[in-house]
């Protein structure tokens, strides 16, 4: 199995051109998240990707307006086909729910 440090994920993502999320910080800098999922066409130019296909390649950093993109954290999460949240019941049995008021 092949192992990917936090520096060759960084610039790995950087190099796919990813999707970013800013979240204010203060003044001009905000926290920001990139992440790209690494395709067959991506593995294509870089051969050493070929394990990462399918995953998502996710870092987390600072974007600023002066310095652009700072990422200093990296990994990799697997896809999850099935994603469960925790109000399915209340939603497919709403005749279920019983509100009440005590008086006090």
């Amino acid at each position: 199995m092949v192992e990917f440090t936090k520096e060759k994920l960084i610039e790995i993502i950087k190099q796919l051109d990813p999707e970013v999320e800013k979240e204010f910080r203060k003044y001009a800098s905000f926290y920001a998240t990139a992440y790209a999922e690494v395709t067959q066409e991506d593995a294509k130019d870089n051969p050493e990707y070929e394990p990462l296909i399918g995953k998502m390649v996710v870092a987390t950093g600072y974007w600023s307006d002066s310095d652009g993109l700072d990422l200093y954290d990296a990994w990799i999460e697997e896809k999850s086909e099935e994603v469960i949240p925790a109000w399915t019941e209340v939603i497919e049995h709403p005749e279920t729910v019983k509100v009440t008021w005590n008086k006090i």
